[in-house]
């Protein structure tokens, strides 16, 4: 499980906490220039992407004196750092892409690529063996697993649900997995990740306890995936708890839906890493 501890966030004069918070983000900004800037000279590279709008939103914070927003901010803009140093090692290739998406991608998309960046990064901290497509004139997955039996295509898409009724997240969802599982290359051992965070506020609201109810959410998923030719759906979901001793941190959970006519090597594989539901 990936957690950070929120210490920050313990209640003490105000004044004190700012410089604490502000030292952070010069530092994060410092290693968010190193990792954007490799293989060019100096400057600010975070300036012009989606992800300046974090640390724009959490000076905000700050001026309003809203302790908890700010130190949100700030942990995601960390994550994202370490996750982009964490693809640099393992891939050069692989991080080059991913940089070069990043000056280029809009709000709207900032979301999918930050959760594909994610995903690299979980899958390298496990030990998955994979590469990453590189190439946007191709059609191929996000990414391929390989396995002794054979490799495991891995598409990342992004659910996102505004409202809370019920229905509109089963909807929301079965949109999500149908549009990718019509991709041509995806089959039997086709897997979907999905971020599904919006659905643990949804359903929150909605009135069902946190984190979601687990048996009906795989109920209902597993009955888009037995309209499509794919393996499984792993919706993993981004949340901020609170605890009584470590104060506030940030965990990555996951949830698992299989299709029973999937194939084996994607079976096999998720066994390996993702073998039911809980923290990656």
């Amino acid at each position: 499980m990936e957690t950070v501890d929120e210490a920050k966030i313990i209640v003490r004069p105000f004044e004190l906490w700012q410089a604490e918070w502000e030292h952070s983000l010069r530092q994060t900004i410092q290693r968010l220039n190193t990792v954007l800037s490799i293989g060019k000279s100096r400057g600010n590279y975070y300036r012009g992407i989606p992800v300046s709008n974090l640390i724009h939103e959490g000076r905000q914070a700050v001026q309003a004196k809203n302790r908890e927003a700010a130190s949100v901010c700030l942990i995601l803009l960390e994550k994202l750092v370490e996750d982009l140093e964490r693809v640099h090692r393992y891939s050069k290739l692989l991080f080059a892409h991913y940089k070069k998406r990043l000056r280029k991608v809009g709000e709207p998309e900032y979301r999918g690529l930050r959760f594909e960046i994610g995903t690299a990064s979980a899958f390298i901290r496990q030990k998955v063996s994979f590469s990453g497509s590189i190439d946007t004139t191709r059609s191929e997955p996000d990414f391929t697993v390989r396995t002794d039996g054979g490799n495991v295509s891995v598409e990342c898409t992004v659910c996102e649900v505004r409202e809370t009724q019920a229905s509109n997240v089963f909807f929301k969802i079965g949109a999500s997995l149908r549009k990718k599982g019509s991709k041509i290359y995806a089959g039997v051992n086709t897997v979907i990740f999905v971020d599904a965070t919006d659905l643990v506020y949804a359903r929150m609201d909605d009135g069902n306890p946190h984190l979601l109810n687990q048996l009906s959410l795989r109920s209902d998923v597993s009955l888009i995936l037995a309209e499509l030719p794919i393996a499984s759906a792993v919706l993993v979901m981004y949340v901020f708890e609170d605890s009584p001793i470590t104060g506030r941190r940030y965990s990555r959970s996951y949830l698992r839906c299989d299709n029973k006519n999937g194939g084996s090597n994607a079976a096999r594989c998720l066994n390996a890493f993702y073998p039911s539901g809980g923290d990656d």
